[in-house]
């Protein structure tokens, strides 16, 4: 008899009262249409399409750059390989992450990087302190035919020049960017991964509702 799979919820709640990146607009919910009234509910959501967990679109950061129609579906839907990694002086070394990768039993071109800050999600200084990667992430990366992070915090940055070149220099190499996922202490290191954005014509971004499935292969 097949195992039944582990699903792991990846995504943040969203609400009006979830935290959002200082800056950002605020979430808001309007009622719409009421069930007393019309025999149905009909509920309205304004928001930017970059809060909680979300994925970024090359034109997030570059002026050139494809929208999120135009990121191909099986770059996020696939197996992973989970990197648990250390922090050193909130900095998160390539050699440690080229050691775990290298470590894994299975290599797959979709990584979740998992620190453990996403426990601090609900902290006044969540969007502030965040661990940096040094800039040669990138080469590491683009090195082991990475197509798709994932991050438990809320953006990516480089330890000397910020987010802004962090993205630029991933989204340039059109690597998906996955960030504010959850639970990543409950996946295996080999994992399935589905974190599709809305088919938004034109936009930068998009919320998704990210999922991890433990032990997918028991299906085949």
């Amino acid at each position: 008899m097949k195992n039944n799979p582990q699903i792991i919820d990846l995504s943040w709640d969203v609400s009006e009262t979830m935290p959002i990146y200082p800056g950002d607009p605020f979430i808001k919910v309007e009622g719409g249409r009421k069930n007393t009234n019309d025999g149905f509910s009909l509920k309205r959501l304004s928001t930017a399409m970059h809060v909680g967990t979300h994925l970024d679109a090359p034109s997030h950061y570059l002026g050139e750059g494809s929208n999120v129609e135009a990121i191909p579906l099986e770059k996020t839907i696939g197996f992973a390989t989970k990197l648990k990694v250390s922090i050193i002086d909130n900095v998160i070394k390539t050699e440690d992450l080229d050691m775990c990768y290298h470590n894994a039993y299975q290599k797959h071109p979709k990584i979740a990087i998992e620190t453990g800050y996403s426990n601090q999600r609900n902290s006044n200084d969540y969007f502030q302190s965040f661990p940096a990667f040094e800039s040669s992430l990138t080469d590491f990366l683009v090195e082991n035919g990475i197509e798709l992070i994932g991050l438990d915090m809320p953006s990516i940055r480089f330890e000397k020049t910020g987010a802004a070149e962090a993205h630029k220099a991933l989204l340039t190499e059109n690597i998906v960017i996955v960030e504010n996922l959850i639970n990543l202490n409950l996946l295996d290191d080999e994992f399935f991964i589905l974190c599709q954005p809305l088919k938004l014509v034109g936009f930068d971004g998009s919320m998704i509702r990210a999922v991890g499935i433990n032990r997918i292969k028991t299906f085949y």
